[in-house]
């Protein structure tokens, strides 16, 4: 899947916070997160029973809570650097911008452990860029559910693996090194 570079995309106000002052956080990124996560300004039960709100925001968040597209706009810019960070602290070779940019939503989505543990990090720091991104096709359960099955009532799993195997492949001139704290 080709996600567009056109900004016109209905969350210009993500464009607004970029302004070149968060350096790691590609406008490509915020909205290819958005657009996976979706915005919903109440608190809500995720697909693995996790209290959520915005576009996936989870830390603090209790049932009955609920935000402002500003705040909701703020927590995705600071969970993609906190899972942006978690990325960069385990990649030990340079990749291009858009396999940062995937992994960042992967992490952004499953966690930083499970990543760190993954497989596909694993070939990641062999230099092997398909067979990492591969992995991301791996990626499809909710738990035990598996989510290419129309009855585990979680499709849009694979639909966005697909997606960060798109992004994970496409052609970057940017080249990101790695993290040395």
């Amino acid at each position: 899947m080709n996600v567009p570079q056109s900004q016109d995309t209905g969350n210009r106000g993500l464009y607004g916070l970029i302004g070149g002052i968060l350096v790691g956080i590609s406008a490509t990124l915020l909205t290819f997160t958005a657009g996976h996560e979706g915005v919903r300004y109440n608190a809500y039960l995720d697909t693995g029973k996790v209290p959520t709100i915005c576009y996936g925001h989870t830390a603090g968040v209790v049932m009955g809570m609920s935000a402002t597209k500003q705040q909701c706009e703020k927590w995705l810019v600071q969970d993609l650097q906190i899972a942006q960070k978690g990325v960069r602290k385990h990649l030990k070779v340079p990749v291009p911008r858009t396999q940062l940019d995937a992994y960042t939503d992967f992490v952004f989505n499953v966690g930083e452990g499970a990543f760190a543990r993954s497989t596909m990090l694993k070939k990641a720091n062999r230099g092997d860029r398909k067979g990492s991104c591969m992995e991301f096709l791996r990626w499809v359960y909710v738990g035990k559910l598996d989510c290419r099955l129309s009855s585990s009532r979680c499709s849009g799993i694979p639909k966005r693996r697909d997606a960060e195997f798109g992004l994970c492949m496409r052609p970057s001139s940017e080249v990101i090194d790695p993290w040395t704290p």
